[in-house]
């Protein structure tokens, strides 16, 4: 992630409904300590922003999705999470959460372990 996504990220949040008037591309570009953020690209294009933010053995993620791109997203998804998984575990995280708005992306995340509160343990 560098300072050039900020253009993007601040669009997509504004975009979005549960991040606009909530955070800025800061929150991504600029995290607070002991936080591990990066961004997912897919051909040399981002197709989400992360931020892992730990709380004692639990680990929450906070992601920035394009607005209008569905289907890079579920690519996306589909081949980093395992790998975001596995680091998450090599690093002592017994599980990680997330919130969403989205009822698809809430229904498609159960598909790596996730729970109703959008738990999982690891």
């Amino acid at each position: 992630m560098k300072e050039e996504d900020q253009p993007t990220i601040d669009n997509w949040i504004e975009k979005d409904p549960g991040h606009c008037g909530r955070m800025t591309a800061d929150f991504f570009l600029k995290p607070k300590e002991n936080w591990v953020t990066f961004v997912i690209e897919d051909d040399n294009q981002p197709i989400m922003f992360v931020a892992q933010e730990p709380d004692g053995l639990n680990l929450r993620l906070h992601v920035q999705f394009p607005p209008d791109d569905l289907r890079s997203v579920v690519k996306g998804l589909m081949q980093a999470y395992p790998v975001v998984e596995a680091n998450i575990k090599s690093r002592g995280f017994k599980a990680v959460a997330f919130e969403s708005e989205s009822r698809a992306l809430l229904k498609f995340m159960r598909r790596f372990g996730f729970k109703q509160e959008m738990r999982a343990q690891l």
